[in-house]
């Protein structure tokens, strides 16, 4: 086997898996949506085949998101409101395969955030692609 050939079966096996993680604990818009109301502190972002990784500790200053039943979000920099907007969530397909994701909408806007729990405590939003951004957060009590 050639190292060319190697490679690319390395990257297909990666992509292949990174797709299946992002399949499991996803769930259903209505469960989603009751899911991710209410209070939660960011606490890393990693990204792609480099592993960049960027805590509160790396970058200078905390975040923390707050969402509501009624649509509204919020975002705090260093306890100070910076961001004030509604958001949605939306079940669609975005793979191509059989599953639906639940997708975080800000604003309306175009871009989105694939949306995972794992268990009641830990939020993750990540980026729509193979090599992005994985925002974690915790509930705050």
């Amino acid at each position: 086997m050639t190292i060319m050939k190697f490679e690319s079966e390395f990257i297909r096996i990666i992509a292949i898996l990174v797709l299946l993680t992002l399949k499991c604990n996803i769930t259903g818009p209505a469960d989603t949506l009751h899911k991710i109301i209410g209070r939660w502190d960011w606490r890393q972002s990693c990204c792609g085949w480099g592993g960049d990784l960027r805590t509160p500790a790396t970058v200078g200053y905390r975040v923390e998101v707050v969402f509501t039943e009624n649509g509204d979000y919020y975002q705090y920099k260093n306890k100070e409101l910076n961001l004030e907007a509604t958001f949605k969530i939306v079940e669609k397909n975005i793979w191509g395969d059989e599953t639906n994701e639940s997708l975080l909408f800000i604003n309306d806007d175009e871009e989105y955030h694939i949306v995972e729990f794992v268990g009641s405590d830990t939020l993750y939003l990540t980026d729509p692609c193979f090599d992005c951004y994985r925002h974690e957060y915790k509930r705050i009590n």
